[in-house]
């Protein structure tokens, strides 16, 4: 499809697809692309609004709090990154710490195992049924801080070993 009037070349992430504007993005280790919801015709306008709502989305990453839903109610990423599109995706915090304790306790001293099943419990003491997509990088931080609180040395709080 030709461009609009006005238009030489399109903003990086911007794509036209058929008949429709998309935007193109990194999320999860994953590229998105996105038609746009709402804009019926390729112009100029819908161009430069294609490219702030993929400024906003970049910005809403970069900072931990997209919400894929909420941009993108009806596509299948949405259901993905929410929870709903993969089994790993809904495994809680105490199921992936029994399946790590499971392969360390073949594979570590004895002693070095009982250390690593100590510390596990306090996650799934913070984290009882959480699902681990649902924890975030600054919940991580917080849980870090108050166990330096507790009097935990930086070396124990950071070293899982």
């Amino acid at each position: 499809m030709k461009l609009p009037p006005g238009v030489t070349k399109l903003p990086k992430g911007v794509e036209i697809h058929g008949n429709r504007l998309r935007i193109s993005f990194m999320y999860g280790k994953k590229r998105c692309r996105e038609p746009l919801p709402g804009v019926a015709k390729i112009t100029k306008s819908a161009i430069a609004y294609a490219e702030r709502k993929r400024q906003s989305i970049l910005t809403e990453i970069r900072e931990d709090r997209f919400n894929y839903a909420l941009h993108f109610p009806d596509s299948k990423n949405a259901k993905l990154f929410s929870g709903w599109g993969g089994p790993d995706i809904q495994k809680t915090v105490e199921e992936a710490l029994e399946e790590w304790l499971a392969f360390q306790e073949r594979v570590r001293a004895p002693s070095t195992f009982r250390n690593y099943r100590s510390k596990s419990r306090k996650l799934t003491r913070k984290w009882p049924r959480n699902r681990l997509c649902d924890i975030k990088k600054s919940e991580i931080e917080m849980f870090q801080s108050e166990l330096l609180e507790e009097g935990l040395s930086p070396k124990t709080v950071t070293n899982p070993k």
